[in-house]
């Protein structure tokens, strides 16, 4: 029984020789999300994510390439051909509601450049296209 206790001491004695010393850091938490303190540049990301999610569609959203493609100048004014003409009222056709309703129309033209600006007004809604001198359109 001495050598089976001399051996298991050796042994002990042994493994504490051979182990390193034991080390630990630190667990800290790191958030993702940047809305709640995380990297500000995973955002992208996240927004990528987000958006391959995200499969509503607004059934009462107004399509704004629709709105610009119903206006209606008038005849008294500038008309969509692009004619002459300083004033006039027209009709917004199904481009902001259902139906037509009425909507006044303000048109001029810069006799020295030929081009027209216009502002359509309805329902206290208002557009207003300006040609920039690059040829660009600006809408408001």
């Amino acid at each position: 029984m001495a050598k089976v206790s001399n051996s298991l001491i050796a042994g002990t004695i042994l493994l504490v020789c051979l182990n390193g010393t034991a080390a630990a850091g630190q667990l800290t938490y790191r958030p993702i999300n940047p809305s709640f303190g995380g990297d500000p540049f995973n955002s992208a990301h996240l927004l990528g994510i987000a958006n391959a999610n995200d499969r509503y569609k607004d059934p009462d959203a107004v399509d704004i390439e629709e709105v610009l493609n119903n206006i209606d100048f008038g005849t008294a004014g500038a008309t969509t051909a692009g004619t002459t003409g300083t004033a006039g009222s027209g009709v917004l056709t199904d481009g902001i509601g259902n139906g037509t309703s009425s909507g006044a129309v303000n048109t001029t033209t810069d006799t020295t450049t030929g081009t027209s600006s216009g502002t359509a007004t309805r329902s206290g809604l208002g557009l207003s296209i300006t040609p920039n001198s690059d040829g660009s359109f600006t809408i408001r």
